[in-house]
């Protein structure tokens, strides 16, 4: 039993079986909403869950005889006549994972959330096994693979990986303002500067600032309004806060450290400037990856 999904049946491999299993259910009896309805959970309690269907889908001269496995409308996996297995993770969820993974139980899939995407491992638990990712609203195609399955067309996920030469030489135009931050930093109180400013900029708390449409250059013998504005986001955003309890109830401690100034800077720049800093480079086949960098690419 995996996520409360029980019944299934567990081993359909390819449209021939499936559409074995398909004929031998007897259809939902009756006048009511569900009549001529097929539950692929085909046993006494698992006729009841008619949230989980198995149909057949008529062929055509664009579309191929097929059996779908149904969850809540969506036909999750897919054995088609040509050999072909489609997955559709339309609906992302953990119970879409249960269903795929129970219907795919010959093929030992994994289907699992791995870094905030859908992930579905397949094949031999060791060595050989591969992981393919199934973007969220895709339909994903894959054909037999020896005793396992593979994509016909592998979506492989974008790694925005740093060109350090390329951010060294955005982070260097930009170098002189972070002085002055810097130095501003260490003339304020930090708890005084956090109220003072807090209303203008606390509900802008995700983003330090944008250096994309820059009126001017920074000039530290005549710092503009809009750079003593950047100044104060960014020092603004660099202060922490820290609860403390004692005998007189909660305390806030304000503190800044001078190392989150110039991080907020970068992680500004870094948004502004992703065409320049970041290279997209595609995960290799078959093997988890993780989409590194992805909040910074506009």
């Amino acid at each position: 039993m995996i996520n409360q999904i029980t019944d299934l049946p567990f081993h359909l491999k390819d449209y021939a079986t499936a559409k074995k299993y398909h004929d031998r259910i007897k259809p939902i009896s009756g006048r009511g909403r569900n009549a001529g309805l097929r539950p692929i959970c085909d046993t006494k309690n698992g006729r009841k869950k008619t949230q989980y269907l198995i149909r057949e889908r008529e062929w055509g001269a664009q579309a191929p005889a097929a059996i779908e496995c149904v969850l809540y409308e969506t036909p999750v996996v897919t054995f088609v006549e040509d050999g072909t297995i489609i997955l559709d993770n339309t609906y992302s969820s953990f119970t879409t994972n249960a269903f795929m993974q129970e219907i795919l139980s010959p093929y030992r899939a994994q289907v699992s959330e791995k870094g905030g995407q859908t992930w579905i491992g397949l094949g031999d638990l060791h060595a050989y096994r591969k992981h393919w990712w199934l973007p969220y609203g895709d339909r994903v195609v894959f054909a037999p693979d020896g005793n396992s399955l593979r994509p016909i067309e592998p979506r492989l996920i974008n790694r925005w990986e740093v060109n350090r030469a390329a951010a060294r030489e955005v982070y260097a135009r930009f170098e002189n303002f972070v002085s002055h931050c810097l130095a501003i930093s260490k003339v304020i109180d930090p708890e005084s500067f956090y109220k003072n400013n807090m209303e203008k900029y606390w509900s802008n708390a995700n983003k330090v600032f944008c250096f994309g449409s820059i009126p001017e250059p920074f000039d530290p013998e005549n710092i503009t309004d809009y750079w003593a504005k950047a100044t104060t986001s960014v020092i603004f955003h660099a202060i922490d806060q820290t609860r403390d309890w004692g005998n007189n109830g909660f305390t806030t401690r304000f503190s800044l450290e001078s190392k989150k100034i110039r991080k907020n800077v970068h992680d500004s720049l870094k948004r502004e400037f992703s065409n320049e800093i970041f290279t997209p480079i595609k995960a290799e086949e078959g093997v988890f990856s993780m989409a590194i960098n992805v909040e910074y690419i506009r």
